[in-house]
């Protein structure tokens, strides 16, 4: 979709709050205002990359959940893209490990 391909062109440290709500509802398939990790599997999948254990991916959204209800809510997605830090990505670093 143009929309998410522009999302990935973008650095994310200049992601605006607008792209990042897109991003967010990409993954948020059941609009619930949190992504569960079988959202995320669900998106990964779809996009045909390779499965990730469903174990990884929760120690990844462990890293971003700092309410601790198991899913990542949008303030939790901005901060895991750290929009207003440094730029480096938990979610990404912890999938890829």
């Amino acid at each position: 979709e143009y929309t998410e391909f522009l999302a990935a062109m973008t650095p994310l440290s200049k992601m605006s709050a607008e792209a990042c709500l897109v991003a967010f509802r990409s993954f948020d398939k059941d609009r619930s205002g949190t992504i569960s990790v079988e959202e995320i599997q669900r998106v990964f999948t779809q996009d045909g990359a390779d499965k990730i254990s469903t174990d990884r991916l929760k120690e990844a959204v462990g890293c971003c959940d700092t309410d601790g209800d198991g899913e990542i809510g949008f303030e939790e997605f901005r901060a895991m893209l750290n929009i207003s830090n440094e730029g480096s990505i938990p979610l990404q670093a912890a999938v890829a490990a």
